[in-house]
């Protein structure tokens, strides 16, 4: 049994935010395990906005998404072989998208479900949409990783998308054992989850410590999760890895990596204000 996961958080309380989630989950075919989480009195989502609806509070503006959903992993029926996780706000255009992930993951264990991303307008209808209505178009990473044309800079420059127009994250599908021991990777508290997971998959745990600008403390904690996930994705992965080092890489910081002073709440979401 196949299912989608899905992570909602609203902060600054966008209507857009909650119309295109309803959009999204209009035109899924499969089911749908989402997990809220509120920061005022109210959930936005509603019981029929989800198959399976996880709802908690928390109080940090923080990038969620990963912490989110790793807490649906642990919401999944035991029938679930297989999983997607999607952004709310993405549409694929193929309507049997499903089907042939799961026939897909027959033969690999991990793979980003689109060949391109396009940006579309605002008052663009996403499925069918004519060209004018498409702001940009970027290639999936996956999809270079698949065909042979990435370099290492795809891996090791965490604004890929302005950079190189091609993007990492947005819509992900694996085999359910892929996820269960490691989860996904949920310290990336402004964002580049999606990054480190794929440089862990890969087993280029450089590019990802170069492309999130790690401390050292930091890439201890990253390459804790990141080894075991390696194993899990590696048997009969058919990756390729660049080879080649990264440029150099901005001595800035990104002040966004959640190792000292962060931790989950009571409730499963990440906080501010702890130690771990």
């Amino acid at each position: 049994m196949f299912w989608t996961l899905t992570a909602y958080f609203n902060p600054c309380g966008y209507s857009s935010r909650l119309a295109n989630y309803r959009e999204f989950r209009r035109r899924l075919t499969i089911p749908l395990l989402a997990v809220e989480q509120a920061y005022g009195r109210e959930f936005e989502l509603q019981p029929g906005d989800a198959d399976i609806l996880v709802q908690l509070r928390g109080h940090d503006v923080l990038w969620q998404k990963e912490r989110l959903l790793n807490v649906a992993l642990g919401f999944l029926p035991p029938r679930c072989t297989g999983l997607a996780w999607l952004d709310c706000d993405v549409v694929l255009e193929q309507e049997d998208w499903a089907e042939s992930a799961v026939r897909r993951l027959e033969h690999v264990p991990l793979l980003q479900l689109f060949r391109e991303r396009c940006d579309l307008t605002r008052d663009a209808v996403p499925v069918p949409w004519r060209g004018e209505n498409v702001k940009s178009i970027a290639n999936s990473l996956g999809h270079k990783i698949a065909t042979g044309a990435v370099v290492p800079d795809d891996l090791c420059t965490s604004d890929t998308m302005l950079i190189r127009r091609c993007t990492v994250g947005l819509a992900w599908a694996a085999r359910r054992e892929v996820l269960a021991d490691s989860g996904l990777y949920d310290a990336c508290v402004i964002g580049g989850g999606d990054r480190a997971i794929l440089c862990a998959a890969l087993g280029e745990f450089d590019h990802g410590v170069n492309a999130l600008q790690m401390t050292a403390r930091q890439a201890e904690h990253y390459l804790t999760w990141a080894r075991p996930f390696f194993a899990a994705v590696t048997p009969g992965a058919p990756w390729c890895r660049p080879g080649g080092s990264c440029k150099e890489r901005s001595a800035i910081s990104r002040d966004g990596f959640s190792t000292s002073g962060m931790a989950t709440s009571g409730s499963g979401t990440m906080s501010s204000g702890f130690s771990v």
